[in-house]
């Protein structure tokens, strides 16, 4: 987002805070001054009190101007997005200076870790997965080692079924691009016999 205005309105806070820092030490050597007099008795007590009260003043100043940075910096740092994860842009789905609805897509990132492999499997089937056993995905550049990573523990409410996820074992480009689909040939542990299930 644009943070010029909130930019301007920080420098604008912090020179007051400045300011009134200066007169916070002025109240103070005021403040010392008048109670050095007084204990000679060349001073009211009330010109004491007066220059007490003027610290006083000042520093609740400096509060409030404080309190004013704080919301200043929390409006900065929601006025940028950053991703959960490192990755690259793949998408951008609004043209700068566009007003954003709340929850509606700005960008759709692509992370820039390990490769996955995403699929839905009857939950029967996906039950018999185990972490262990060595799975290949075929995808159009050749067979890639996989390994399941993450079993989902819901169904797809539209597919009925369970997705995993598997860390792709691919060199450079090998795991080709998001989106490429592919098929995999599971092998999971059934009596201890390995069975090859499309």
């Amino acid at each position: 987002l644009d943070t010029r205005a909130l930019e301007a309105d920080r420098r604008a806070l912090l020179a007051e805070r400045a300011a009134l820092e200066a007169e916070a030490e002025l109240s103070r050597l005021t403040t010392a001054r008048r109670q050095a007099l007084e204990a000679r008795g060349f001073t009211a007590t009330q010109a004491l009190d007066e220059a007490r009260l003027a610290l006083a003043r000042t520093e609740a100043a400096i509060g409030a101007v404080d309190a004013r940075i704080a919301g200043l910096e929390v409006a900065l740092d929601k006025a940028v997005l950053r991703a959960p994860f490192a990755g690259e842009v793949g998408a951008r789905h609004l043209d700068p200076g566009a007003t954003v609805v709340p929850e509606s897509p700005v960008v759709s990132l692509l992370s820039a870790g390990a490769a996955e492999f995403r699929v839905g499997l009857p939950p029967d089937l996906a039950a018999g997965l185990a972490p262990a056993t060595p799975q290949s995905v075929e995808t159009a550049t050749g067979a890639i080692p996989a390994r399941l990573v993450h079993l989902r523990p819901d169904l797809d409410a539209l597919t009925r079924t369970r997705t995993a996820i598997f860390a792709l074992d691919a060199e450079g480009g090998q795991a080709g691009a998001f989106g490429q689909t592919a098929t995999i040939a599971l092998a999971r542990l059934i009596l201890d016999d390995e069975v090859s299930v499309q």
